[in-house]
C-alpha cells in the first residue's frame, strides 16, 4: 500500500520553503569603496602588541577579520600552510586601506592577528555548521552567506570531520570545561570595559568637586583601574551577581586580599598580584588575563628576573617577614659603617705614627753633637735649610782628617783665562749637595768672602744663581776651578764686598730653628705659662695657661701669626 501525499501547509502558517532571515557578514562598504583620491586613515599599531590606537582603530581591527576572511581560502590546514604571495597580498591590501606610520615594523604583529582572526573564523564554522544540529543553522548555506564555492565548503566539511580532528575538538573541549568562570563582556572586550570604568571614576571625580565651594580646584585624572577590578566586573551580571559559584568564591578571596593589602599584611610583588593570588594558579604562557589580545608575559611584567617580573614562591609577605629583612639590612648598613670607621681610625692612627716618626728624626737632627772644629756656619745651615740637611749630615758623617779647611780660592772662566770670585773652604769631593748627586769632579764648597756677587756659579739652582745668593752655604764647585790663592790670583780678583768672620756668623740669630728644637719637647710636655688669668679678664685666678706643640706648629708652619695681644703679653 502507497502511503498518500502530505496535505498543504494551512494558508495561515508560515511555508516550509520560507528561511530564517539572519545577519549577514560584515564587508565595510564604505571603507572598501573609498575613492583613490580620498585619504587613508590613519591607525598607529602598537609593535609590541599589534593593537591600534586612534579613532579608527575599530574599523581597523573590523578590517583584519574582513580581509582574513575574504582573501585566505579556509581549505589551508594551518597558518604556515598558506602561500607567502598570498600573505603579500593581504598586506597590501591592509595599507591599501589604512595609513599605518610604523610601516614594516608593525607588519609581524599586524599579520599575526589576521592568522588569528583566520583561525577564529575557520572555528565558528565548524561549531555553528558542521556539527550543529539545530534547524536552523541546518537550513543555512554557509557558502553562500560567506562567498566561496560549494567544493570549497565540502573540502573543508571533510577535513573538520576526521577521526584525527574529532580527536583535537574532544581535546580542546575537555579544558575548556575547566573555564569554570566565564566572562560576559561583548566583542570590545576588557578595552571597552576599561573605557566604561574609567569614565565612572572621571564622572564621580568631576561630581566631588562640584561639591566643593572652591572653583579653582583642579580634578587631577584618575589612576589606572586594577586587573583584579576589571576581572571582577567581566564577570558581574546586571543584577550584581557573579557568573558561577567559582567566580563568588574568587571574588571573595579578592576582596580579602584588598583589605589585606590595605592593613601592610599582604604586600603584591611582581607575578603574584592580588589576582593571581585569588585565583591560585599562574599565569598562562604567551597572554595574560585581564590584559587583553596581544599583551604577553614579557609585555606586561618585564623579563623574568627583574624587580618588577620575578616570581616568587611565596604569595604573601607577613609583617614579621618585612621586619626580619629590615632588621638584616640594618645589620648589614651598621656593619659597613663600622668597618669604615675602623678603617679610618686605623688611617689616622697610621698618619699620626708618620708625624711623630717625622718629628723625631727632625730633633734628632736638631739636637745632633757637632764637633768644635767645624765651623759654625755648617751648624746654621742644618738648622734654618731643609735643602742642605742631607749635605750636611753627610759632611759630618765623613772623617774630620778629610776635610780641608784651607782657604781656597774659587774661579771661573772669562773667555780664555779664569778669574777668582770668591773664596771659601772645600769639604770633601763628589756626593749629594742640595738633592742632587755630583761625580768626582765637583767638590762641596762653603762660601766665605764674595769678590763678584753678580758672578754666575757653575752649577745654578732654583735657590742659587749668583755668587751673592752662595754666602756662607754650601754649592758645587768645579773641582780644576778650585785653587789656592796666589798673589798671582789676587790682581784677577776684585775687592771684597764682604767677608764673613766667625765672630758674625756667631752672632746671627735663628730665632724659627731654635723654636723647632723645642718642638719635640713640647709635643711631650706642654710648657706653662705664668700668666695671670686676670689679664684675660677671667674670674678664675687659679687658671694655668700652656703652649702646646699645636700651637708651635701653627707657628713654624706659617699658617697662623701672633696678633698684637699675644706680642704684648710676651714681652711683659
Amino acid at each position: 500500500m502507497t502511503t498518500p501525499p502530505r496535505s498543504p501547509p494551512p494558508p495561515d502558517s508560515p511555508s516550509a520553503t520560507t528561511k530564517r532571515k539572519t545577519r549577514q557578514t560584515t564587508r565595510l562598504r564604505r571603507l572598501t569603496a573609498r575613492s583613490l583620491y580620498q585619504a587613508r586613515p590613519t591607525v598607529h599599531v602598537n609593535t609590541s602588541t599589534g593593537r591600534g590606537s586612534g579613532p579608527h582603530k575599530e574599523k581597523f581591527h573590523s578590517y583584519l577579520g574582513v580581509v582574513a576572511r575574504e582573501k585566505i581560502p579556509i581549505v589551508h590546514a594551518t597558518w604556515k600552510d598558506v602561500p607567502d604571495t598570498l600573505k603579500v597580498i593581504v598586506w597590501d591590501d591592509i595599507l591599501a586601506k589604512f595609513d599605518i606610520p610604523e610601516g614594516l615594523t608593525a607588519k609581524k604583529k599586524v599579520m599575526s592577528t589576521v592568522a588569528t582572526r583566520w583561525r577564529q573564523f575557520k572555528s565558528s564554522l565548524t561549531s555553528r555548521y558542521v556539527y550543529n544540529d539545530k534547524d536552523d543553522q541546518q537550513n543555512i548555506d554557509p557558502s553562500a552567506k560567506y562567498g566561496f564555492d560549494r567544493e570549497t565548503w565540502e573540502a573543508f566539511s571533510k577535513t573538520r570531520q576526521t577521526p584525527t580532528w574529532k580527536g583535537i575538538r574532544k581535546k580542546a573541549q575537555k579544558i575548556q570545561k575547566f573555564n569554570d568562570c566565564p566572562h560576559i563582556l561583548s566583542r570590545g572586550g576588557y578595552d571597552v570595559l576599561e573605557k566604561k570604568l574609567m569614565a565612572e571614576k572621571t564622572k564621580s571625580r568631576v561630581n566631588q568637586g562640584d561639591g566643593t565651594d572652591n572653583t579653582d580646584v583642579v580634578v587631577d585624572p584618575p589612576s589606572p583601574i586594577a586587573r583584579h577590578v576589571k576581572w571582577k566586573k567581566a564577570r558581574t551580571n546586571k543584577f550584581g551577581q557573579m557568573t558561577s559559584a567559582a567566580a563568588q568564591e574568587i571574588a571573595d578571596k579578592i576582596d580579602d586580599l584588598q583589605e589585606q593589602s590595605t592593613q601592610g599584611t599582604f604586600v603584591p610583588h611582581g607575578r603574584e598580584d592580588i589576582l593571581n593570588t585569588a585565583i591560585g594558579r599562574p599565569e598562562h604562557p604567551g597572554r595574560v588575563r585581564v590584559a587583553g589580545h596581544g599583551v604577553t608575559i614579557g609585555n606586561y611584567y618585564g623579563p623574568r628576573g627583574s624587580g618588577s617580573g620575578s616570581n616568587t614562591s611565596s604569595a604573601t609577605m607577613s609583617a614579621d617577614k618585612l621586619v626580619e629583612i629590615i632588621g638584616s639590612i640594618k645589620q648589614e648598613l651598621r656593619k659597613e659603617v663600622e668597618d669604615e670607621n675602623k678603617r679610618t681610625i686605623d688611617l689616622l692612627q697610621k698618619q699620626l705614627d708618620a708625624i711623630k716618626s717625622e718629628l723625631s728624626q727632625i730633633q734628632t737632627q736638631q739636637s745632633a753633637p757637632f764637633r768644635p772644629s767645624i765651623p759654625d756656619v755648617l751648624v746654621a745651615r742644618v738648622s734654618t735649610k731643609e735643602s742642605c740637611a742631607e749635605a750636611a749630615a753627610n759632611v759630618v758623617a765623613k772623617e774630620w782628617s778629610t776635610l780641608d779647611a784651607s782657604i781656597v780660592g774659587l774661579y771661573i772662566v772669562c773667555g780664555d783665562s779664569t778669574q777668582v770670585v770668591a773664596a771659601g773652604k772645600m769639604y770633601g769631593v763628589g756626593g749629594i749637595i742640595h738633592n742632587v748627586a755630583y761625580a768626582d769632579d765637583v767638590v762641596r764648597v762653603c762660601v766665605e768672602t764674595i769678590y763678584d756677587g753678580n758672578a754666575s756659579v757653575p752649577f745654578p739652582t732654583s735657590e742659587i744663581q749668583y755668587v751673592r745668593d752662595a754666602s756662607s752655604t754650601f754649592i758645587a764647585w768645579p773641582r780644576h776651578l778650585v785653587k789656592p790663592i796666589t798673589d798671582d790670583s789676587n790682581h784677577n780678583a776684585r775687592f771684597p764686598v764682604g767677608r764673613l768672620g766667625e765672630a758674625e756668623v756667631a752672632a746671627e740669630v735663628d730665632p724659627l730653628g731654635e723654636l723647632m728644637k723645642t718642638l719635640f719637647y713640647v709635643y711631650k710636655t706642654p710648657v706653662e705659662v705664668s700668666w695671670e688669668a686676670t689679664q684675660f679678664g677671667l674670674p678664675d685666678v687659679g687658671a694655668k695657661f700652656f703652649i702646646t706643640h699645636v700651637d708651635l706648629a701653627e707657628i713654624i708652619s706659617g699658617d697662623k701669626c701672633l696678633n698684637i695681644s699675644i706680642l704684648q703679653l710676651w714681652t711683659m
